[in-house]
């Protein structure tokens, strides 16, 4: 987790970084996680590559699945 809080850090988003180190163990984390990687304003750049793979590593360690179920996975 620190390495990944790190990337974000020297990204430029130390805020960020700051609120999920001290939002860890609370539900509002996985909350907080997932508000920011869904692009809900078309006035933000987003985030670069590496912060945004920190954050869905992060949010899958907080125990939140990264991947979406879709109905073609119960196809074999």
């Amino acid at each position: 987790m620190r390495e990944l809080l790190g990337d974000i850090i020297d990204a430029g988003y130390a805020d960020i970084a700051k609120r999920i180190a001290d939002t860890w163990e609370y539900p509002e984390c996985k909350d907080y996680i997932s508000k920011l990687l869904i692009q809900d304003r078309v006035d933000r750049k987003g985030f670069p590559p590496k912060v945004i793979t920190a954050l869905m590593d992060l949010q899958e360690l907080r125990g939140v699945p990264t991947k979406i179920s879709t109905v073609w996975d119960d196809i074999k």
